[in-house]
């Protein structure tokens, strides 16, 4: 990952994906955060995509694929919430949002079933 701002913070985010497969490569972020939906969706995604979302790309130049912020799920679900709306959501790099995460290791096969998509571009 190269960061294009010469004065950067020096944050690195809790998760940094590269996923390389037939010659596909995507890069994204993931960072956690241990607060509400709500705050997360409302003040702390926005820090996080003007972070890591503007600043930071792959080994290619090229602007990182997705950046989301992670946060726990009180109900044990896996949801996803995009940043954009309609078309934009997946046309535009980086793909923006949040996601809930489950805390019972039981349901990891569906945050993972969520996951997947994303990293893989698909």
């Amino acid at each position: 990952m190269l960061n294009s701002k010469l004065n950067s913070s020096g944050a690195k985010p809790d998760i940094v994906i590269v996923y390389d497969r037939f010659g596909v490569k995507r890069y994204g972020v993931i960072d956690a955060k241990f607060s509400s939906e709500k705050m997360v969706v409302k003040k702390l995604a926005p820090e996080i995509f003007f972070k890591y979302g503007l600043f930071l790309h792959g080994d290619n130049d090229k602007p990182l694929d997705f950046v989301f912020a992670m946060h726990p799920s009180l109900d044990e679900k896996c949801t996803i919430s995009h940043a954009r709306d309609g078309r934009y959501i997946d046309r535009i790099k980086p793909m923006l949002g949040s996601i809930s995460s489950p805390f019972d290791e039981s349901n990891l096969l569906e945050l993972s079933k969520t996951l997947i998509p994303i990293i893989c571009g698909k």
